[in-house]
């Protein structure tokens, strides 16, 4: 059987990092080469380009796993948060909040009475020090 090439032992190497969770940052570092030699071999190379793409949707995919399995165990203390956080990013759950106001909120008189009194402030401080 054919030796593989240099170039092919760091793909390999960049795949495997990807499959673990590790960053694209992090695959190139543990291959032995810098981030633009990556983008252009993933340019060049459809299948590379996708092999990279299903390395890291299998890290995600791992990560998933592992949280609903947390999620559902009712023996960890954690569980409901992991359960809320799983939801919110696979079925969409949102926190919602409502915000009752009876009333009316001037912010354009208010903010512009802040800036008025706010220089008044500083002219009036720097009148004291040109006194001084």
């Amino acid at each position: 059987m054919a030796e593989l090439s240099t170039k092919q032992k760091q793909r390999e190497a960049i795949l495997e990092s990807l499959r673990n969770g590790t960053s694209r940052l992090g695959a190139c570092g543990a291959a032995g080469i810098c981030t633009s030699t990556l983008s252009n071999w993933s340019r060049a190379d459809d299948a590379f380009r996708e092999a990279l793409a299903i390395a890291e949707q299998t890290a995600i995919q791992t990560a998933e796993d592992h949280l609903f399995a947390r999620a559902t165990d009712k023996e960890d203390p954690k569980s409901a948060t992991c359960l809320i956080f799983w939801l919110k990013n696979r079925a969409g759950w949102v926190d919602s909040h409502a915000l009752h106001h009876s009333g009316s909120i001037d912010t354009r008189s208010d903010f512009l009475g802040a800036l008025v009194a706010a220089g008044q402030a500083v002219q009036e401080s720097q009148e004291t020090g040109a006194a001084n």
